[in-house]
């Protein structure tokens, strides 16, 4: 767990810019949920349990992770104007949701601990500011909107609080961020760059300290001239492909290329001075620069537009490493199913997940959703048998349940069926000749298999058990533009002309009613948990 969320940095990092780019929870959200939770003493047994994961002993919230799920549904209908939400949109946003909940929580603990404290005045202030944004009067209409809402005031106030305290925190760890000239000056620079890696564990502290120890004799025998930097390269780094060149990184170096931590000693060390060991999410590093330059400065720079890029940058860097130093330093448990699975997937530990969709299926037996999720796993490992079961199961449940059915599950089916044939060598023999000669490394897909179906037989010869998936993926698209166009591409890898055609001429009405109408956005938009 340790290790996915320091190889998902990034993604941590562009929550935090999410997360801190307006008012946390301003606008319909704050109506869009009922929420339960009074963070008091007497609650924080009932707030471990109801949790949707734990970081030793601090809670991620459930109705926190709730509200920002809710947010990304009604952001991406308000967008598509009544879109049928797929799957995969779905897990990207519990992905994202979770994320930005994990952060919520942990900069709310660490505001506690710290005993940060909110005036009257500044909540007042806040309230002042909902009662402006909902075009209200008063704090009287104000407590009839929450009442009409059924959410307790009180409990109001206290999620008002709390999001002040988060702001509070992140206004106290940057308060001492600033962009000098200096780093102006550095964002047109450009550096040679050499180093010697050490590797460590990334999930063991044992293992980081004898990487460090390790780096830091290394350098002690280069500096006392005990050994050359090119032979210390040759015998202890571990990064094979710089070794092959002495440590040397073959193109010159910007602003933004490396690991901060490097990036930040490299633009400031002077040229042949190695660099105390420099820890990486790969290990130590001893660096050394031996040549810079500067590139000219673009027609349209503007000072002030920088300076206010690469204070952003700053920023976001100092709080993503917050959340990442407690992660990394806690015990991480996600007890959600539905959360589980998609951090799981996205860490590539599949057996997690699968069972984690079991769990799901266990919850919810009539949804579809992780079948056809599971089916998409044993597709990617390339078990095309193992993926049709499971895409077969989800379909029965979709003939039981019509309103859990989706396009994309029988345009899935369609994939796997096609890729099944090609397995099994029941293509005609052109085709499977055709896609036999893909280059050697490139993974057999569905898409493929389909596109030289397409090619290989007539229209009317395609075989049935994957037009008939197409064909009934077009029904269930109805009027959703999006699975109009997901049913589109594969129809036009077969090139079944007749279905394109019908989609072309169904897209054109829909965006000429669409412009008619200019439909009003959904408000409460529904979707599977």
């Amino acid at each position: 767990m340790l290790n996915f969320f320091r190889k998902y940095a990034t993604i941590i990092a562009w929550t935090i810019v999410i997360f801190f780019g307006g008012t946390m929870f301003a606008g319909t959200l704050i109506f869009g949920r009922k929420d339960n939770s009074e963070q008091t003493s007497m609650q924080t047994i009932d707030a471990l349990k109801n949790a949707i994961a734990i970081i030793d002993s601090v809670p991620v919230d459930s109705n926190i992770y709730s509200e920002l799920l809710y947010q990304y549904m009604s952001t991406f209908q308000a967008e598509n104007k009544k879109a049928v939400i797929p799957p995969e949109i779905i897990e990207l946003a519990r992905f994202r949701a979770f994320n930005q909940a994990v952060n919520y929580s942990l900069f709310l603990d660490y505001a506690n601990s710290e005993k940060i404290k909110i005036s009257k005045k500044n909540v007042s202030s806040r309230l002042d500011q909902y009662i402006s944004s909902y075009k209200l009067k008063s704090k009287k209409e104000l407590k009839a909107l929450l009442k009409k809402n059924n959410y307790p005031y009180k409990a109001f106030l206290n999620k008002t609080k709390n999001n002040l305290k988060v702001e509070k925190t992140k206004d106290t760890l940057l308060a001492s961020i600033s962009v000098n000239d200096k780093d102006l000056e550095n964002h047109f620079k450009r550096i040679k760059l050499s180093h010697i890696l050490i590797k460590f564990d990334p999930d063991s502290i044992e293992s980081q300290a004898k990487s460090k120890e390790k780096a830091t004799q290394v350098l002690k025998r280069i500096t006392t001239n005990d050994i050359e930097f090119d032979r210390a390269v040759s015998i202890f780094s571990e990064d094979k492909i710089t070794k092959q060149n002495f440590g040397k990184f073959s193109n010159w170096m910007s602003i933004g290329q490396l690991h901060r931590h490097i990036e930040a000693a490299a633009f400031s060390l002077p040229i042949g001075i190695y660099s105390e060991p420099i820890k990486s999410d790969a290990g130590y590093h001893i660096i050394v620069v031996t040549d810079s330059k500067f590139v000219s400065k673009p027609k349209n720079y503007n000072k002030e537009t920088l300076r206010k890029e690469l204070m952003t940058t700053k920023e976001t860097n100092i709080l993503s490493d917050f959340i990442l130093n407690k992660i990394t330093s806690s015990n991480f448990t996600i007890r959600d199913p539905y959360v589980k699975a998609v951090t799981d997937k996205f860490k590539g530990d599949y057996d997690e997940a699968i069972a984690s969709y079991q769990q799901q299926i266990a919850k919810d037996p009539n949804s579809p959703l992780p079948h056809y999720f599971i089916s998409k796993i044993r597709n990617s490992l390339g078990e095309t048998s193992r993926a049709l079961i499971q895409l077969n199961k989800a379909k029965i449940k979709g003939k039981l349940y019509p309103t859990l059915d989706f396009s994309n599950l029988h345009i899935e089916r369609a994939k796997t069926e096609a890729k099944l044939m090609y397995e099994n060598k029941t293509l005609k023999r052109k085709v499977q000749r055709t896609i036999k000669k893909y280059g050697k490394g490139i993974p057999i897909t569905g898409e493929i298999v389909l596109k030289e179906i397409g090619k290989g037989y007539k229209q009317a010869n395609v075989p049935s058990i994957i037009t008939d998936n197409i064909e009934f993926a077009w029904k269930l698209a109805n009027n959703d533009t999006g699975s109009l166009k997901l049913v589109r591409e594969s129809a036009t890898l077969l090139q079944l002309s007749n279905i394109t055609s019908s989609i072309d001429i169904k897209l054109k009405l829909i965006e000429k009613e669409n412009k008619k109408n200019d439909m009003p956005v959904p408000t409460n938009p529904s979707f599977e948990k």
